[in-house]
């Protein structure tokens, strides 16, 4: 797996469980909480907060 970052095997090896703990406030007990919302919620919020992770980093970047 040479050029592949570990960031890039995680993501691959857990697919979606991430961004489902960061919705269910790392709380993996309310995993089936968000898991029962609707589906377009759960996106939208997917959505924003890659972006809105995206924007953090590039203005770090950009305040050293």
């Amino acid at each position: 797996m040479l050029g592949i970052s570990e960031e890039d095997r995680f993501a691959e090896e857990m697919g979606w469980y991430p961004m489902l703990y960061v919705a269910a406030h790392e709380d993996y007990t309310k995993i089936n909480q968000v898991v029962a919302s609707r589906a377009d919620e759960f996106l939208t919020f997917v959505n924003f907060y890659k972006r809105k992770s995206q924007l953090d980093i590039k203005r770090i970047k950009n305040n050293k």
